[in-house]
Protein backbone atom coordinates (compact mmCIF):
# COMPACT_ATOMS: atom_id res chain seq x y z
CA UNK A 1 0.00 0.00 0.00
CA UNK A 2 1.19 3.51 -0.80
CA UNK A 3 -0.29 7.20 -0.04
CA UNK A 4 -0.76 9.19 -3.61
CA UNK A 5 -2.39 12.80 -4.08
CA UNK A 6 -6.42 12.48 -4.55
CA UNK A 7 -6.32 13.97 -8.61
CA UNK A 8 -4.00 10.62 -8.61
CA UNK A 9 -7.15 8.67 -8.98
CA UNK A 10 -9.02 10.14 -11.79
CA UNK A 11 -6.02 7.90 -13.63
CA UNK A 12 -5.66 4.48 -14.51
CA UNK A 13 -4.76 2.12 -11.73
CA UNK A 14 -3.80 -1.57 -10.73
CA UNK A 15 -2.85 -0.65 -7.41
CA UNK A 16 -4.17 -0.21 -3.73
CA UNK A 17 -3.96 3.14 -2.40
CA UNK A 18 -4.37 4.78 0.94
CA UNK A 19 -5.20 8.12 0.22
CA UNK A 20 -5.25 10.75 3.92
CA UNK A 21 -7.93 13.83 3.23
CA UNK A 22 -9.05 15.71 5.62
CA UNK A 23 -11.80 16.75 3.80
CA UNK A 24 -15.30 14.94 4.27
CA UNK A 25 -16.45 15.59 0.87
CA UNK A 26 -13.14 14.31 -0.82
CA UNK A 27 -14.04 11.13 0.91
CA UNK A 28 -17.40 10.67 -0.37
CA UNK A 29 -17.28 11.09 -3.56
CA UNK A 30 -13.78 9.35 -3.89
CA UNK A 31 -13.38 6.71 -1.96
CA UNK A 32 -14.67 2.91 -2.42
CA UNK A 33 -13.91 2.80 1.56
CA UNK A 34 -13.45 5.00 3.92
CA UNK A 35 -11.31 4.71 7.27
CA UNK A 36 -12.30 7.34 9.35
CA UNK A 37 -10.10 8.28 12.37
CA UNK A 38 -9.75 9.94 15.62
CA UNK A 39 -6.99 10.80 17.45
CA UNK A 40 -4.59 8.21 15.75
CA UNK A 41 -7.42 5.68 16.16
CA UNK A 42 -9.91 3.76 14.18
CA UNK A 43 -13.31 4.30 14.37
CA UNK A 44 -15.18 2.95 11.51
CA UNK A 45 -14.33 1.29 8.10
CA UNK A 46 -17.08 1.26 5.73
CA UNK A 47 -18.51 2.38 2.42
CA UNK A 48 -19.23 6.21 2.73
CA UNK A 49 -23.27 5.18 2.70
CA UNK A 50 -22.86 2.72 5.37
CA UNK A 51 -20.89 5.43 7.31
CA UNK A 52 -23.79 8.01 6.62
CA UNK A 53 -26.90 5.40 7.25
CA UNK A 54 -25.47 3.48 9.81
CA UNK A 55 -22.70 5.74 12.08
CA UNK A 56 -21.07 3.65 14.77
CA UNK A 57 -21.54 6.60 17.24
CA UNK A 58 -22.14 10.45 17.78
CA UNK A 59 -18.63 11.50 16.51
CA UNK A 60 -19.43 9.89 12.86
CA UNK A 61 -23.37 10.85 12.91
CA UNK A 62 -21.74 14.41 13.24
CA UNK A 63 -18.58 14.26 11.30
CA UNK A 64 -20.28 12.45 8.01
CA UNK A 65 -22.59 14.27 6.11
CA UNK A 66 -23.51 18.17 5.83
CA UNK A 67 -25.48 19.45 7.71
CA UNK A 68 -24.38 17.19 10.75
CA UNK A 69 -26.70 14.95 12.59
CA UNK A 70 -29.40 16.42 14.54
CA UNK A 71 -28.78 14.69 18.04
CA UNK A 72 -31.26 15.71 20.86
CA UNK A 73 -30.94 14.23 24.05
CA UNK A 74 -34.17 11.91 25.16
CA UNK A 75 -34.75 8.69 28.02
CA UNK A 76 -36.72 5.41 26.97
CA UNK A 77 -39.65 5.15 28.86
CA UNK A 78 -41.38 2.08 27.59
CA UNK A 79 -41.46 1.67 23.81
CA UNK A 80 -41.23 5.43 23.23
CA UNK A 81 -38.36 8.12 23.31
CA UNK A 82 -39.83 11.28 25.45
CA UNK A 83 -37.43 14.39 24.66
CA UNK A 84 -37.66 17.77 25.51
CA UNK A 85 -40.39 20.24 25.76
CA UNK A 86 -43.12 16.93 26.54
CA UNK A 87 -42.38 15.07 23.31
CA UNK A 88 -42.79 11.92 22.78
CA UNK A 89 -41.56 9.62 19.44
CA UNK A 90 -41.60 5.66 18.76
CA UNK A 91 -38.90 3.87 19.57
CA UNK A 92 -37.07 3.78 15.90
CA UNK A 93 -37.46 -0.46 14.48
CA UNK A 94 -33.85 -0.74 14.73
CA UNK A 95 -33.74 -0.43 18.44
CA UNK A 96 -36.64 -1.88 19.82
CA UNK A 97 -35.88 -4.55 22.16
CA UNK A 98 -32.29 -3.28 22.33
CA UNK A 99 -32.53 -0.57 24.77
CA UNK A 100 -33.73 -0.68 28.49
CA UNK A 101 -36.53 1.19 30.06
CA UNK A 102 -35.08 4.42 31.68
CA UNK A 103 -31.51 4.39 29.53
CA UNK A 104 -30.86 7.96 28.80
CA UNK A 105 -30.08 8.23 24.63
CA UNK A 106 -28.85 11.04 22.00
CA UNK A 107 -32.21 10.74 19.19
CA UNK A 108 -30.51 11.03 16.67
CA UNK A 109 -32.04 11.84 12.59
CA UNK A 110 -30.66 13.90 9.80
CA UNK A 111 -31.89 16.87 7.95
CA UNK A 112 -33.28 15.35 4.73
CA UNK A 113 -35.88 12.86 7.18
CA UNK A 114 -37.54 15.71 8.60
CA UNK A 115 -39.38 17.83 6.14
CA UNK A 116 -42.81 20.35 6.38
CA UNK A 117 -45.66 18.18 5.11
CA UNK A 118 -46.30 18.60 1.10
CA UNK A 119 -42.78 19.19 0.46
CA UNK A 120 -41.00 15.96 1.00
CA UNK A 121 -39.23 13.50 -1.08
CA UNK A 122 -40.94 10.32 0.82
CA UNK A 123 -43.95 9.96 2.88
CA UNK A 124 -43.75 6.13 2.90
CA UNK A 125 -42.80 4.00 5.94
CA UNK A 126 -43.24 4.64 9.84
CA UNK A 127 -43.52 8.65 10.88
CA UNK A 128 -44.28 11.13 13.11
CA UNK A 129 -46.09 14.25 12.72
CA UNK A 130 -44.67 17.31 15.01
CA UNK A 131 -45.61 21.04 14.51
CA UNK A 132 -42.42 22.98 14.85
CA UNK A 133 -41.68 26.64 15.08
CA UNK A 134 -39.24 27.41 11.92
CA UNK A 135 -36.45 29.97 13.46
CA UNK A 136 -34.48 30.44 10.01
CA UNK A 137 -34.30 29.64 6.75
CA UNK A 138 -31.58 29.32 4.05
CA UNK A 139 -32.88 29.23 0.29
CA UNK A 140 -30.76 26.72 -1.40
CA UNK A 141 -32.59 27.44 -4.74
CA UNK A 142 -34.44 23.93 -5.24
CA UNK A 143 -34.37 22.92 -1.09
CA UNK A 144 -34.23 25.14 1.44
CA UNK A 145 -32.67 24.28 4.98
CA UNK A 146 -35.02 24.88 7.84
CA UNK A 147 -34.02 26.03 11.38
CA UNK A 148 -36.88 24.96 13.63
CA UNK A 149 -37.11 24.70 17.34
CA UNK A 150 -38.06 20.79 18.71
CA UNK A 151 -38.31 21.23 22.78
CA UNK A 152 -36.05 24.12 22.99
CA UNK A 153 -33.53 22.44 20.98
CA UNK A 154 -31.84 23.45 17.45
CA UNK A 155 -32.67 21.34 14.91
CA UNK A 156 -32.05 21.61 11.06
CA UNK A 157 -34.82 20.37 8.38
CA UNK A 158 -35.09 20.34 4.31
CA UNK A 159 -38.08 21.57 2.46
CA UNK A 160 -38.24 20.44 -1.28
CA UNK A 161 -40.21 22.11 -3.52
CA UNK A 162 -39.74 25.49 -1.27
CA UNK A 163 -42.23 28.28 -0.66
CA UNK A 164 -41.30 31.28 1.70
CA UNK A 165 -41.14 30.72 4.79
CA UNK A 166 -41.67 33.26 7.93
CA UNK A 167 -39.69 33.19 10.90
CA UNK A 168 -41.84 31.92 13.66
CA UNK A 169 -44.11 30.41 11.47
CA UNK A 170 -45.17 27.23 12.46
CA UNK A 171 -45.20 24.05 10.32
CA UNK A 172 -46.21 20.28 10.21
CA UNK A 173 -43.54 18.43 9.97
CA UNK A 174 -42.82 14.22 8.83
CA UNK A 175 -40.05 12.67 11.25
CA UNK A 176 -38.88 9.40 9.44
CA UNK A 177 -38.51 6.92 12.68
CA UNK A 178 -36.94 4.51 10.08
CA UNK A 179 -34.38 6.59 9.46
CA UNK A 180 -33.93 7.92 13.11
CA UNK A 181 -30.76 6.66 15.44
CA UNK A 182 -30.48 5.90 18.89
CA UNK A 183 -27.36 6.38 20.48
CA UNK A 184 -26.10 5.84 24.28
CA UNK A 185 -25.98 9.10 26.23
CA UNK A 186 -23.04 8.43 28.07
CA UNK A 187 -20.70 6.05 25.39
CA UNK A 188 -21.97 8.25 22.32
CA UNK A 189 -22.20 4.27 20.61
CA UNK A 190 -25.10 3.18 18.76
CA UNK A 191 -27.93 1.16 19.35
CA UNK A 192 -27.84 -1.11 18.10
CA UNK A 193 -24.13 -1.61 18.14
CA UNK A 194 -23.70 -4.69 16.36
CA UNK A 195 -21.25 -6.06 13.33
CA UNK A 196 -23.36 -4.71 10.72
CA UNK A 197 -22.41 -1.82 11.76
CA UNK A 198 -18.79 -1.91 13.40
CA UNK A 199 -17.11 -3.78 10.46
CA UNK A 200 -14.09 -5.64 11.07
CA UNK A 201 -10.33 -3.56 10.32
CA UNK A 202 -8.67 -6.18 10.68
CA UNK A 203 -9.75 -8.60 7.57
CA UNK A 204 -9.38 -5.18 5.41
CA UNK A 205 -6.16 -4.46 6.32
CA UNK A 206 -4.55 -8.81 6.60
CA UNK A 207 -6.29 -9.27 3.05
CA UNK A 208 -4.51 -6.32 1.16
CA UNK A 209 -1.30 -6.87 2.95
CA UNK A 210 -2.07 -10.94 1.62
CA UNK A 211 -2.73 -10.13 -1.73
CA UNK A 212 0.07 -7.59 -1.94
CA UNK A 213 2.65 -10.40 -0.66
CA UNK A 214 1.16 -13.01 -2.73
CA UNK A 215 1.89 -11.16 -5.84
CA UNK A 216 -1.61 -11.23 -6.58
CA UNK A 217 -1.81 -11.33 -11.01
CA UNK A 218 -5.39 -9.86 -10.59
CA UNK A 219 -4.76 -6.41 -12.21
CA UNK A 220 -8.05 -5.14 -11.61
CA UNK A 221 -8.87 -2.39 -9.20
CA UNK A 222 -9.85 -3.92 -5.68
CA UNK A 223 -10.21 -0.95 -3.12
CA UNK A 224 -9.20 2.47 -2.61
CA UNK A 225 -8.51 2.97 1.32
CA UNK A 226 -9.44 6.50 2.85
CA UNK A 227 -8.55 8.08 5.76
CA UNK A 228 -10.52 10.95 7.23
CA UNK A 229 -10.42 12.13 10.86
CA UNK A 230 -8.40 14.66 13.22
CA UNK A 231 -5.58 12.14 13.14
CA UNK A 232 -2.49 12.43 10.79
CA UNK A 233 -2.18 8.80 8.69
CA UNK A 234 1.58 8.23 8.79
CA UNK A 235 1.32 4.12 9.02
CA UNK A 236 0.50 1.90 11.47
CA UNK A 237 0.90 -1.61 12.76
CA UNK A 238 -1.57 -3.59 9.97
CA UNK A 239 -1.50 -6.48 12.34
CA UNK A 240 -3.42 -4.10 14.97
CA UNK A 241 -5.50 -1.68 13.76
CA UNK A 242 -7.13 -0.42 16.89
CA UNK A 243 -3.33 0.63 18.30
CA UNK A 244 -2.82 4.58 17.96
CA UNK A 245 -0.78 5.65 15.19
Amino acid sequence: MRCVCPCDLIKPSHVRKAVCVDEVVEAMTLADRIVLMRDGHIVQVGTPLELFNAPVDTFVATFIGSPPMNLIDGQVQGDQVHLPGGIAVPVPVSAQGLVSDGQKVKFGFRADNLMPLGHSVEDQGAAADLTLPVTLTEPLGTETLLFAELGGVEVQAKMFNPRPVNPGEALPFRLMLDKCHLFDARSGAATPSSSMRRMSTRSIFISASAACSAGSTDRRPIMQIFSVGTGAFTGGNMSNPSRPI
